[in-house]
């Protein structure tokens, strides 16, 4: 069963919007959509969104609505909406429900039943058309980032993939981690602000932790001056946040607000399970430990 967990560095705001886009398998009969005050599904629900294809019935914690037309197989589209004291819902641009709910718990948003791939779960309402295609996955908050702010990604990958960090209100790549499996190699780099291309210099670490169609866990974590990574609970390279080039006015922490997840070649299948985002001391002493594969 697919199970996809998201960890939020803090609590929901009201007007903020969750954008949740996937596929269902063939065979799909139940999804679920979980808020939750902990950092599982485990934890309070808050809200529970239930879709049930085999019945064309939705239900939204306790409560059922029926006559929806449910196609498995298909593309979904969540939009949720969050106020001071509900959930507007919309699935596939059709209206379901407001919600009355306490919504300013939340720290958890999960995803399972019968998905066979999710393309979205953004916290702001953005479109990528040029990736469209080779899209594992986007995440966009509306937080600012700062120094002591790590997140960690965990999956698997069958080919290339790569993750960008980029700039608010553009498709920029402000951070490029390109993991190379046919060159045993990874690589980062930066778009140039002035003249919208690659930078001359990329990092290259000497070792090559990937393998494909195994699981995966990277910590990044941001510092004053560095972008660290680990993987699997060992350090790989730093970045250099002095590499960046801004326009006028323009820092890291002012125009960064996500990252997006895509495959190189659109049949590779980059499967990404959970997103957990960390606060640390702006150092980030020992975040190697956040991506061990044995931590719970």
């Amino acid at each position: 069963m697919f199970n996809f967990v998201q960890v939020l560095s803090d609590s929901v705001r009201n007007g903020q919007k969750f954008e949740i886009t996937g596929f269902t398998k063939t065979d799909a009969k139940l999804i679920s959509i979980i808020f939750s005050t902990g950092s599982s599904s485990y934890s309070e629900q808050v809200l529970k969104i239930d879709v049930h294809y085999s019945n064309n019935k939705i239900i939204i914690n306790d409560a059922s609505i029926d006559n929806f037309t449910l196609q498995n197989g298909s593309k979904f589209k969540f939009l949720i909406l969050v106020t001071k004291d509900s959930f507007d819902i919309k699935l596939n641009g059709n209206h379901i429900c407001e919600h009355k709910c306490f919504t300013n718990k939340i720290r958890t948003v999960t995803v399972l039943g019968d998905v066979d791939r999710l393309l979205k779960i953004n916290h702001l309402n953005r479109e990528y058309s040029k990736v469209a295609n080779k899209l594992a996955l986007e995440s966009f908050m509306p937080i600012k980032y700062q120094a002591g702010h790590v997140i960690v990604i965990s999956g698997q990958s069958t080919d290339d993939f790569y993750i960008d960090f980029t700039e608010k209100n553009s498709t920029r790549e402000l951070i490029h981690f390109n993991v190379r499996f046919g060159e045993e190699s990874v690589v980062m780099n930066t778009v140039d602000a002035e003249s919208g291309w690659w930078t001359d210099y990329e990092d290259r670490p000497e070792e090559f932790p990937f393998e494909t169609d195994t699981p995966f866990k990277i910590a990044f974590a941001f510092t004053e001056e560095d972008f660290k990574v680990a993987v699997d609970g060992v350090h790989l390279m730093d970045f250099d946040l002095s590499r960046i080039s801004y326009n006028d006015g323009q820092s890291l922490w002012n125009i960064l607000n996500g990252f997006r997840i895509t495959n190189r070649e659109a049949d590779t299948i980059t499967t990404i399970t959970s997103i957990e985002h960390i606060k640390m001391k702006p150092q980030c002493e020992g975040f190697e430990k956040l991506c061990s594969l044995n931590q719970a």
